[in-house]
Formats: C-alpha cells, sequence, structure tokens
C-alpha cells in the first residue's frame, strides 16, 4: 500500500468486482483462517485499511464485531461512488488469500489475488525499501526507539500534548499534501499504522498512548518527506520527538 499510485488506486478498483466465485473464495479464505485471534489481527487491520483509504470508520460499538469489521470493506466497496473501498477490499482479498494458501485451493487463491497481482505486480520496492529512497532515514527512528527507556517514550507524549492541536493539525494537512505531491500519497498513512507497530513493541503495550505514537510519526514522516515539506510544518512535526530526548 505504501508504493500505491492514484492511476493503480482507480486501476485496482477497475479491475476489482464483487462476484458470486469472489465472495465464495473470500468465505473460505476466511474459514481457514478462522483461529479466533488471527480472525481478530485481520479485523484489526481493517480500521488500518480504512484509515488509509479515508474510508468511513464503522461505529465505535462495531469495532469490537470481528464479523462486522472483516464484511466492512466489501459493505463500503458496493457504493458505486467509493472507488477507494473497491481498491481497499482487492487489497484486502489479496492479503486473505496469501495468508490463507495453500489450505485454500489455487482457484481460490488466484481469483482472490488477480486484480492486486495485475494492477501491482511486479512492485519495484523491496520489504527493506517500502518507503522508496528515504526508507532508511525513516526506518532509522524505528531502530532508536528500541534503545530508548520507556520513560523517553512518556516524555514524548507529554511534549506532543505542549503543541496545540491548532498548530499540531495544520502540519499533519501539510504533510499529506506534500505526499500527495509526490506521488505516493498512502505512505504517508501506512507510515502511521507503522509507527502504531513499532511504539506497541517498544513500550510493551497495546493499545498504547496515541501522543507517543504522533510524536514518532511526526519525526519519521518529516524524514521520510525531507525537501518536500516545508521548514515550519517539520519543525513542528519533529518537536515533540526532538525534546523528548534533549
Amino acid at each position: 500500500m505504501a508504493n500505491l499510485t492514484i492511476p493503480q488506486l482507480h486501476a485496482l478498483a477497475e479491475a476489482w468486482a464483487d462476484t458470486p466465485d469472489r465472495r465464495l473464495a473470500r468465505g473460505l479464505a476466511l474459514k481457514v483462517l478462522e483461529v479466533e485471534h488471527l480472525r481478530g489481527n485481520l479485523a484489526a487491520l481493517v480500521i488500518r485499511f480504512v484509515d488509509i483509504f479515508a474510508l468511513p470508520m464503522p461505529e465505535p460499538e462495531q469495532r469490537d464485531d470481528n464479523a462486522v469489521l472483516l464484511a466492512w470493506l466489501p459493505t463500503l466497496a458496493a457504493a458505486p461512488t467509493l472507488a477507494a473501498a473497491r481498491a481497499a477490499v482487492a487489497l484486502q482479498d489479496a492479503m486473505l488469500a496469501i495468508l490463507a494458501f495453500p489450505p485454500l485451493g489455487e482457484q481460490d487463491y488466484a481469483l482472490l489475488r488477480e486484480p492486486w497481482a495485475a494492477v501491482c505486480l511486479p512492485c519495484p520496492f523491496e520489504p527493506r525499501a517500502m518507503f522508496g529512497e528515504a526508507s532508511s532515514a525513516a526506518m532509522a527512528i524505528f531502530a532508536e526507539l528500541e534503545e530508548l527507556p520507556k520513560q523517553r517514550l512518556r516524555r514524548m507524549a507529554a511534549e506532543r500534548r505542549r503543541v496545540p492541536d491548532a498548530v499540531w493539525g495544520p502540519a499533519i494537512e501539510r504533510l499529506a499534501e506534500a505526499g500527495v505531491a509526490s506521488g505516493f500519497p498512502f505512505r504517508d498513512r501506512v507510515l502511521y499504522w507503522a509507527c502504531v507497530s513499532q511504539v506497541e513493541e517498544a513500550i510493551g503495550e497495546a493499545p498504547t498512548d496515541v501522543a507517543i505514537v504522533q510524536a514518532v510519526h511526526g519525526m519519521a514522516a518529516a524524514r521520510l518527506l525531507a525537501g518536500r515539506l516545508d521548514d515550519e510544518p517539520a519543525m513542528v512535526l519533529e518537536g515533540p520527538y526532538w525534546r523528548a530526548l534533549g
């Protein structure tokens, strides 16, 4: 998803269709993956897909229902105006196919994977460079997290909360605009969710304090889009991280 372009998004939306065969294959893949903790993890990923593609969120009371979450993207994709939802389901189907294979039959595997494979493969980016040329700069933040004491991470949260939302919000908007201008508009939100995982692991709690995630993401994203992001929003986004280390 980090390397998906807008033309690819539209191509995925055109290539995917919610046919009876595809619905059946999706159900079979989910049956293979029906171990409860794995289904829970898959359902949690739906929230990430929804956020990355700026799709309507389930109601708060629905977010603990794995069945509702796993059906959420196909439900949204039924709306003719939500091309991003169809692209998101194409990616979700490919993920389910890859996770469920080989117990999932080859025909169902190919059917679920087909739109993504046709549009997104071959991918020019290796996993360790999933964010392009600036991957190493952004990933260095994750390496630093492993070495930092938890007290420093808690201080990041305090420093982030010192920044008024009226200042932080516009900086995040400038970040999103820089991401669109880069040609890879989804990298920033994919990076945010990578930060969630890294912070949860570093601090040993899930869910963790969102203010820590925001501080880490602000720093990593400013590095990712260095040269495209103006100095003022970059300083706002980097500030909580640097001040916590100072």
